[in-house]
């Protein structure tokens, strides 16, 4: 009989998956009347649960795979005394769970790891409140002091005590940082840096979470969300994943600098993250090298680095900066390989309101071989004009020289594709930092600006001395082509010397055509190369008496979910050189998202605002001219049907998209003979 109880006993250990289950200071058997009381009570595997309560002592964990779990981050706190930290950790595979650590005054140090922990941390649903610094130290909500694998940090919450503190919400200083995960935390607040990793990184993913407000009265230097840099001689950053983050009223979002001589940041994605309002620096700023103290120390942008389908807005001016990029990609001479890879494709940048410094949207600085920029969108402001000797708001920015990375590379190749840029003093630009001057791409690069649209900039693409930059096959928001004195008839963005530019084309480079014609509606698509009628989920549907004309330079590819009703009309044709539905009937970004402008009428006589939107958003008339009847319908960028509302009898509706996720919409209008569209941008 005692052998079978034990049996029974070994089969409960083993499905619990906890050897003894410890209580503090009550609730079950058997239960002790302090934390550390019950720690040093347990063997290896042990859980101990602990009330609601508030629990002033600094605890040791040195038992490995112990668990902690409080009865909520609410109702459990674990207060720490002064500059002590709430516990130090020397074993491994630690988990707590479901607390609080605080200081009713400040917190010195939240959870300190020391050796010999090597691998396994666990943190889940633990709220770190009121971090401080203590005399000229950092404060720390995690500091882990040793090399360490295998650390989750997820459903937290850091909040540092009060502008101007510096802490750091979660910080790796050991030899190597190796599989770690920090996902879903909800609350990175006045902190100097969200996640600071200052060794080598083999294994990062940051998904999730969400970054700011920042710490305005010190925004300087490493403060960021992530930041990894400053490591060792053996330092390399490989295999990191940043998506899903929201940042806001950032000092730096994501900030990689890898300064160690023959060392590489290998391979990364940053993707599907909203970045809203630098309040000093860059969005994303990635730096392989610099140089100190006029030694170069060349480091590797190896690669592939990806930066894709991320959402920056920036509307807020910029503080004590000189010129600011929401992407910033950097490297040193010396240190690149023709192997190297940088990609930012999908990227939507919008500015807005009036800046006090030059704003780019991207910055490529350096001796960067390869760098791909295809199909984002960037909507600027003329505003930004400010910097001293350097180049003004620009969509794409090449400094061909500067003082701390070198030239640019004699074999780069970059390629500027299917993108859509509007609204800057220069679409595209590249200048010499040493010299001041507009140009010096050296002969043997390439930069290849192609099947991109370029308009209502104030130049569509400034350049100087040096090699020539390919810039055919564009649509400069007209079908007579960029202004130039080669092409005095040209009404687009002007272009200076030095800019290949001819043949341009007569129509946005690809568009997509969804959505429905209904009866006694014509509609007419261009596309210089390709159009995509349909594809499901999306469909494109001709009904009875309606009528459509698809008109492609190259191709046109109709998929399933193309349909056209029995007296309805679809007519498609290649016409390389034109002549396209005049005048131009759809207005699209390349990126082949269709803005679903559907008539040729081209007054505009809408406006959506705020455009970005958080959320909500209002519709107005403008003008003179009133539309009795309007039909609105907001689709998303899949073409899907969202809202439908038939407006009458007011100039102005309010709207709400806040249960939508962040991305592209678009509205589209039909008021009697008259239609129209506009590109809606939701933030978060």
């Amino acid at each position: 009989m005692k052998k079978l109880v034990l049996f029974f006993v070994s089969l409960f250990l083993v499905f619990s998956g906890y050897a003894i289950t410890r209580y503090v200071p009550s609730g079950g058997s058997p239960a002790y009347s302090s934390i550390q009381a019950a720690i040093n009570a347990s063997s290896p595997g042990d859980l101990i649960l602990v009330k609601a309560g508030n629990y002033i002592q600094s605890l040791t964990v040195n038992i490995a795979n112990l668990t902690i779990q409080g009865a909520g981050p609410t109702k459990t706190f674990i207060k720490t005394l002064l500059n002590v930290p709430a516990i130090t950790l020397s074993a491994d595979g630690f988990i707590l769970k479901n607390l609080a650590i605080t200081n009713n005054t400040y917190m010195k140090n939240g959870i300190k790891v020391i050796p010999p922990a090597s691998i396994g941390l666990t943190v889940d649903g633990v709220y770190f409140t009121n971090m401080d610094h203590f005399g000229l130290d950092i404060g720390y909500g995690i500091e882990i002091t040793t090399s360490m694998a295998n650390v989750v940090v997820q459903n937290c919450e850091f909040t540092a005590l009060l502008a101007a503190t510096r802490a750091i919400a979660i910080y790796g200083g050991g030899e190597t940082q190796t599989n770690w995960l920090v996902k879903n935390n909800t609350k990175f607040s006045n902190v100097y840096a969200g996640i600071y990793l200052n060794g080598s990184v083999s294994g990062l993913t940051v998904q999730g979470n969400t970054f700011g407000p920042w710490d305005l009265a010190d925004c300087k230097e490493a403060a960021s969300g992530l930041y990894i840099g400053d490591g060792n001689a053996n330092f390399d950053i490989n295999n990191v994943t940043v998506t899903g983050n929201t940042f806001t009223s950032y000092a730096r979002g994501v900030y990689f600098l890898n300064n160690s001589a023959n060392r590489t940041i290998g391979n990364t994605l940053i993707s599907g993250n909203t970045f809203t309002n630098s309040i000093w620096s860059s969005g994303i700023r990635i730096i392989a090298g610099t140089q100190l103290f006029e030694t170069y120390a060349p480091s590797k942008l190896e690669g592939p680095v990806t930066v894709s389908d991320n959402i920056f807005t920036q509307s807020a001016t910029i503080v004590n900066g000189s010129g600011v990029s929401m992407i910033d990609l950097r490297t040193v001479t010396g240190g690149e390989s023709n192997t190297s890879l940088v990609s930012v494709t999908g990227n939507s940048i919008t500015f807005s309101g009036t800046f006090n410094v030059p704003i780019w949207g991207v910055l490529l600085r350096g001796p960067i071989t390869h760098a791909d920029i295809l199909g984002n969108t960037f909507s600027g402001t003329t505003s930004g004009t400010g910097g001293l000797n350097m180049p003004p708001t620009t969509a794409v920015c090449v400094q061909t020289d500067y003082l701390d990375y070198g030239p640019m590379a004699s074999n780069a190749v970059f390629n500027i594709k299917n993108n859509s840029i509007s609204g800057f003093i220069y679409g595209i630009t590249a200048f010499n930092m040493l010299t001041k001057v507009y140009g010096g791409i050296p002969f043997g690069a390439a930069i290849d600006v192609t099947s991109n649209t370029i308009s209502n900039n104030s130049f569509g693409i400034y350049s100087g001395l040096g090699k020539r930059i390919n810039a055919v096959n564009n649509w400069w928001g007209t079908n007579t082509g960029p202004y130039h004195s080669t092409n005095m008839t040209g009404t687009g963005n002007p272009v200076t010397d030095f800019v290949d530019f001819l043949p341009f084309y007569m129509a946005v480079p690809n568009t997509t055509a969804t959505g429905t014609v209904n009866s006694a509606e014509t509609v007419c698509y261009n596309a210089a190369e390709v159009i995509t009628v349909a594809g499901l989920p999306n469909i494109f549907l001709v009904k009875t008496g309606g009528s459509a004309t698809l008109i492609a330079g190259q191709k046109i590819s109709f998929l399933p979910g193309t349909t056209v009703q029995p007296g309805g009309y679809m007519r498609g044709y290649i016409a390389p050189n034109g002549p396209f539905c005049s005048p131009s009937s759809v207005a699209t970004s390349p990126t082949g998202i269709e803005e679903l402008v559907f008539s040729s009428n081209e007054d505009v006589q809408f406006k959506a605002y705020p455009n970005p939107t958080d959320g909500n958003f209002t519709l107005v008339q403008r003008g003179d001219k009133f539309f009795e009847n309007v039909t609105m319908t907001l689709y998303s960028m899949r073409g899907e049907r969202i809202i439908t509302r038939e407006l009458s009898g007011q100039k102005s509706f309010s709207f709400s998209v806040s249960g939508y996720p962040a991305g592209f919409y678009f509205i589209k209008l039909v008021a009697n003979d008259h239609v129209e569209s506009i590109k809606l941008i939701k933030t978060n």
